[in-house]
């Protein structure tokens, strides 16, 4: 009888997708100094990267546009609850030009299933941790944001 034995790799490798996620926060939404790490990631979701806004009104689609063509599989944008911002519109005024009813009407030209939009206040860290964790699975389902030989997202038409 021979002795056969089966060497398992010493180092498994998970090769499971994890969407790369820009997460475009106004800092007066959620409470990011509790949720972001040192490296501006969430300290629970660290495929989500975080940029700070003063307010979701400076944020534009073309942002967002931008950031899916250079390769992130997602973008999430959270400003504070709609008729609750510090700078009194500024999360209206974002919120209608993501829905493309105030000018610049850019955001019907990118992936909408690729951004999402949230709006929420300090006391929801968690239910803003569980609507990025149910967008990753939405993302996952999507696969990776197709890129070009440049290195780059494909541009949708």
């Amino acid at each position: 009888m021979s002795d056969t034995t089966q060497v398992e790799p010493a180092e498994t490798r998970d090769t499971a997708y994890e969407p790369q996620v820009l997460a475009l926060i106004c800092e007066r939404s959620v409470p990011i100094a509790e949720l972001v790490d040192a490296e501006s990631r969430l300290r629970d979701a660290s495929n989500v990267f975080v940029l700070r806004f003063p307010c979701s009104g400076m944020i534009k689609p073309a942002l967002a546009q931008l950031a899916l063509e250079e390769g992130w599989d997602g973008v999430l944008v959270v400003g504070c609850a709609v008729g609750d911002c510090h700078f009194r519109e500024g999360n209206l005024f974002a919120r209608e030009r993501f829905r493309g009813d105030r000018a610049p009407n850019k955001f019907r030209r990118m992936d909408q299933r690729r951004v999402a939009l949230l709006w929420r206040a300090i006391p929801e860290g968690d239910r803003f941790l569980e609507t990025v964790r149910e967008f990753n699975a939405q993302l996952v389902e999507l696969g990776p944001n197709v890129r070009n030989d440049d290195g780059k997202a494909a541009r949708r038409r």
